[in-house]
């Protein structure tokens, strides 16, 4: 009997019928049979034993029957495969390349070179290696998902810290765990082409369509990668143009509808006690307390929303409160990652900034009319600018040292002063102090002008190599730079000396210098193993800003002076010729018409010089 009890227990199987067909460990959490494993507890399957028949007896077998039991594995896996369900675009009249696929079926890149197997002896192994989908059609290995990984860490998220991921955590665990947030950062990251890029966007809107607004889910990895793919978006332009602002608009909404800006009531508190009731009878749960991950989050959504606000006025501003700073400081104090500091000075500065949205307002955004450089105006800048150089004398040097933290203070800086561009002279001022409202304003003119002159230095100054890797915020911070330091020259009142502007800061051989520089940092990307920004039309996003800054130095130009100064400051070409410009020298810019064509020149259309020559009057 006993020896009859142990023969059973030997031929029992080990494994479960869908471990079993795909060759995979199975874990029991007791015996086997007894409950469901680990694998089909977590993929939501029933889980059951084999039937005898099942059990194929080892003999002699073919390579055809070996591949085809490799191939049986993994259409078995791709059916059960939870990332696919997450994939929100609708099959097209080719079928989609399936979740599950062979290294010989994705195109080679240079970055993964040394993954590809060219040896037909290694057939047998690419079967077997899983490959993720990102979209369809733009598959990555499971060894190039953890490439991308890295660079994420160790390039990506330091500039960005809001959303880290722990080193403890693979590709594949992020990929099953949080499959958008993953998606989000090798749509960052990996090399595609400009058609892909597109289709990845579009992706990106339908899958928040599906899940955030017709399926009303409330998941945190959504949140997360819409903060990511918002933060590393090819340029700020949908604070440009009104149809990108939905996004945007849905960050916030998620964000203020998971309560993240706002404390978490604890049930000894009374405040509310009908509301509280309320939803206990409706049943409501009580939401659980913020952790530092929900914490970085509502702070991300912060800085981005402030950015977006004090430098374009598209969208209402989510004020910084005291709750936020709670936020700040217990993320900083915690340390759980070495980000974790960057994060806490990037939203303390953006805080500061926060300061003149409330406090002057812009004319030509609200339709209001310009006011005066008063007392109380001028001590609150002075009194936000000494708080600026407290914040950066006790930043700590490595940090400092970062382009990341100089361009962001140095764009701040810019920000503070810009608005007493807007200002009343003090000759149209009827009133007593018109004297030193006016040395204030010329005073506070001068610092706009020589922070604006820092930071394209600075911009200048930022490695090559750094600069098609930079998030947003900082393009946002270089577009606005040049178009306030493009109002100061052209400014003329009683409060400001325009020639002397003009002496201390060449625009033209700036915007020449800082073409130049996008062409050197465009062509090391382009050598480079990542992903390249294009833009609609396929072209280089890094190019066609040169070109841009190109064309904007003909406009100072040709707004400058006459044909013989025009021709005086022209610098040479490469080839030692002076640089043709199909521009008019005579032609003239109104303020409001230059707004309209350096915005959309520089962030959304395609301009030429001859093109803004027709604008001119």
């Amino acid at each position: 009997m006993a020896d009859s009890t142990g023969d059973g227990h030997k031929d029992r199987p080990r494994a479960c019928a869908y471990c079993n067909r795909s060759k995979t460990k199975c874990i029991w959490p007791r015996e086997p049979g007894d409950g469901s494993c680990q694998r089909c507890t977590r993929l939501k399957r029933p889980c059951s034993m084999p039937e005898n028949g099942e059990r194929r007896r080892r003999g002699p077998s073919t390579r055809v029957g070996h591949l085809e039991e490799k191939i049986d594995g993994i259409m078995s896996l791709l059916n059960a495969s939870r990332g696919l369900q997450q994939l929100a675009t609708p099959p097209s009249t080719n079928p989609s390349p399936p979740s599950l696929t062979t290294e010989r079926e994705i195109p080679s890149r240079p970055i993964f070179q040394e993954l590809a197997i060219s040896n037909a002896s290694h057939s047998v192994l690419a079967l077997e290696a899983r490959s993720l989908d990102i979209v369809p059609g733009f598959p990555l290995t499971v060894n190039e998902a953890d490439t991308i990984l890295n660079l994420y860490r160790s390039d990506y998220s330091p500039k960005f810290p809001f959303v880290p991921i722990g080193s403890e955590i693979t590709a594949l665990e992020l990929f099953e765990s949080r499959p958008f947030v993953f998606r989000v950062i090798a749509q960052m990251i990996a090399p595609q082409n400009a058609t892909t890029q597109r289709e990845v966007a579009q992706w990106v809107r339908q899958h928040i369509a599906k899940h955030v607004i017709a399926q009303q889910e409330r998941r945190m990895e959504l949140l997360q990668g819409l903060l990511l793919y918002i933060g590393w978006a090819n340029q700020f332009n949908f604070c440009i143009d009104f149809g990108g602002t939905t996004l945007f608009s849905v960050l916030v909404g998620m964000a203020l509808e998971a309560g993240l800006n706002r404390p978490v009531k604890l049930r000894n508190q009374t405040s509310s006690q009908f509301l509280d009731e309320a939803r206990r009878v409706k049943g409501f749960r009580a939401r659980a307390p913020h952790t530092l991950e929900d914490m970085r989050v509502i702070l991300g959504v912060f800085y981005l929303n402030s950015i977006a606000t004090s430098l374009f006025y598209h969208m209402p501003m989510l004020p910084y409160s005291a709750y936020l700073d709670t936020c700040r400081k217990a993320v900083e104090s915690a340390a759980e990652y070495e980000s974790d500091e960057f994060l806490s000075i990037l939203v303390r500065m953006q805080s500061l900034a926060c300061r003149m949205h409330y406090m002057f307002q812009n004319p030509e955004m609200d339709g209001s009319e310009p006011v005066e450089l008063t007392g109380s105006l001028h001590m609150a800048i002075a009194t936000t600018r000494r708080e600026l150089e407290a914040l950066w004398e006790e930043t700590p040097a490595r940090v400092r040292a970062s382009c990341m933290f100089d361009l962001c203070y140095k764009g701040i800086l810019v920000r503070l002063y810009e608005p007493v561009i807007y200002m009343n002279p003090s000759s149209t001022i009827l009133i007593t102090g018109a004297l030193a409202g006016g040395a204030w304003r010329s005073e506070a003119l001068w610092f706009c002008l020589e922070a604006a002159k820092r930071f394209l230095v600075g911009y200048q100054n930022t490695a090559e190599d750094q600069i098609p890797y930079l998030p947003c915020q900082v393009f946002s911070y270089f577009s606005f730079t040049l178009v306030t330091a493009t109002r100061l020259l052209s400014l003329s009142d009683s409060d400001w000396n325009q020639a002397e502007a003009r002496r201390v800061m060449n625009f033209h051989e700036t915007t020449r210098q800082l073409s130049e520089h996008l062409n050197r940092a465009d062509r090391l990307a382009a050598a480079g193993a990542r992903k390249i920004r294009c833009t609609d039309d396929g072209s280089s996003f890094l190019s066609v800003s040169a070109d841009k800054l190109r064309w904007i130095g003909a406009w100072y130009l040709s707004k400058e002076g006459p044909a013989d100064e025009m021709h005086q400051l022209q610098p040479p070409g490469a080839d030692g010729c002076a640089v043709a410009m199909d521009v008019d020298p005579m032609m003239s810019f109104s303020s409001t018409g230059f707004d309209n064509v350096w915005w959309e020149g520089l962030l959304g259309g395609d301009f030429s010089v001859g093109q803004a020559t027709a604008q001119g009057s």
